[in-house]
């Protein structure tokens, strides 16, 4: 299966991993709420632009965290269509087994059945 493509934007510049709840900075930066509050705990600085910043001036980044549920609600849809078709067709297969197994059966005995008189 491909590995995920996610877009820089959605990853913390912190962590990395894709984020629950951006928070922008005053510089325009958006990180994970926790990993800023973290990382201003100990170091006071913007880490990517190194501007000082305080814990009063990161805001919700709304429209982002926006934009990666429907991203994320978008993967997760296009997973679970691609897990339906195989059984689909499984199920699609055992009625056609079933189907055909009833019908061959009854053609196969009809003929015999006149052939025996």
């Amino acid at each position: 299966e491909e590995e995920c493509q996610v877009p820089d934007a959605f990853r913390c510049p912190i962590t990395l991993s894709v984020m629950r709840e951006p928070t922008q900075a005053s510089s325009g930066v958006t990180y994970e709420r926790s990993a800023i509050f973290q990382w201003l705990h100990i170091h006071r600085v913007d880490p990517v632009t190194h501007v000082p910043l305080k814990r009063h001036r990161l805001t919700p980044n709304l429209n982002l965290r926006h934009m990666i549920e429907e991203w994320a609600a978008a993967r997760a849809s296009e997973r679970s269509a691609q897990q339906q078709p195989p059984q689909q067709a499984q199920q699609q297969a055992g009625e056609k087994g079933s189907e055909g197994g009833d019908s061959s059966s009854s053609d196969n005995a009809t003929p015999r059945a006149q052939e025996a008189p």
